[in-house]
């Protein structure tokens, strides 16, 4: 079961990608996330710590999760506005090849499904991951189909 709420705090001089993997790995741990959906989580994040460390090199970052099993809420904080308008500029891919800020505003942009600007200086990174879970309940429910099947026990269908 996860854990409800459950923070960490990078430091933006110190900490390198390494926690932010942990920090990656430890959500999908805990709600059994595929390699794709953990890959999109990982290169937000990292993408997101490099664009705040690109801007101020000292301070520090909350990350908080929480999920009610079908999104995936990443709490930031703090961040200014200075960050909010870059990720809100959302640059194009023509703009990226040279220019690290703008490829950190794309890939945010590109891989979370949805991004919350708050007031309260944190920024909230939302993953959908219902997917996820539908395709092991379809898995679960043809596999007892099949069993059924083959047992001769007969399954009345809700309509």
């Amino acid at each position: 079961m996860a854990h409800p709420d459950t923070t960490f705090v990078f430091d933006l001089k110190k900490d390198k990608v390494a926690k932010i993997e942990h920090f990656v790995d430890f959500i999908c741990d805990q709600l059994l996330i595929n390699e794709t959906y953990s890959g999109n989580i990982l290169i937000s994040l990292s993408e997101f710590f490099n664009l705040v460390k690109e801007i101020y090199s000292k301070g520090k970052l909350n990350l908080t999760y929480s999920t009610d099993y079908q999104i995936i809420k990443i709490i930031i904080e703090p961040v200014d506005n200075q960050i909010n308008t870059i990720i809100q500029s959302n640059a194009n891919i023509e703009e990226t090849e040279l220019d690290s800020i703008k490829k950190s505003s794309y890939l945010l942009n590109a891989l979370v499904d949805k991004i919350e600007f708050n007031e309260n200086d944190s920024i909230c990174l939302f993953f959908d991951i219902s997917a996820v879970h539908n395709n092991v309940y379809a898995h679960r429910q043809l596999t007892l189909n099949s069993y059924f099947e083959r047992t001769g026990v007969k399954l009345s269908k809700k309509k």
